[in-house]
């Protein structure tokens, strides 16, 4: 007779976590404008609801503070696109609590992620310094996801 095998919910959640961690390599990316380098660098990747959060969920109640995070591998194209030429961070995945790693709230963001935590500056590089205008050719990036 088989033995039957029980896993809780907590257990899923660890062994979904695990398999998103070994799917996404190393890195997952963050784009922010140039003017909150400083406050990055210094105090990590706050989560929270901004303007454009918000605007893509025409000002829905209730939003859960997020950092929106993407990846190189798996976003088509390779990059998301923000529509402006903003800084590029890279975040180290091993250095995230994975517990609090979801997929994008909008399933239609393939390859994009949102964490509920904040990510420590010892976690965050710095690998492209955006210039405050529009993001024009995206591909001039390539030579960032190169490590």
């Amino acid at each position: 007779m088989k033995e039957i095998v029980r896993l809780t919910e907590e257990d899923l959640h660890r062994i979904i976590s695990e398999t998103v961690s070994r799917i996404l390599c190393q890195f997952l990316y963050h784009k922010a404008p140039v003017s909150v380098r400083k406050s990055i660098m210094k105090n990590g990747l706050v989560p929270s609801v901004g303007d454009s959060y918000r605007l893509h969920w025409e000002d829905k109640e209730g939003l859960v503070p997020y950092v929106f995070l993407y990846s190189h591998e798996e976003i088509k194209g390779g990059e998301y696109d923000s529509t402006y030429d903003d800084d590029i961070y890279a975040i180290d995945v091993s250095k995230l609590d994975m517990d609090y790693l979801d997929k994008d709230p909008d399933e239609y963001m393939t390859g994009c992620y949102a964490y509920r935590k904040i990510i420590p500056p010892s976690a965050i590089k710095l690998v492209y310094k955006g210039s405050k205008k529009d993001s024009g050719d995206l591909s001039k990036h390539k030579s960032i996801y190169q490590f």
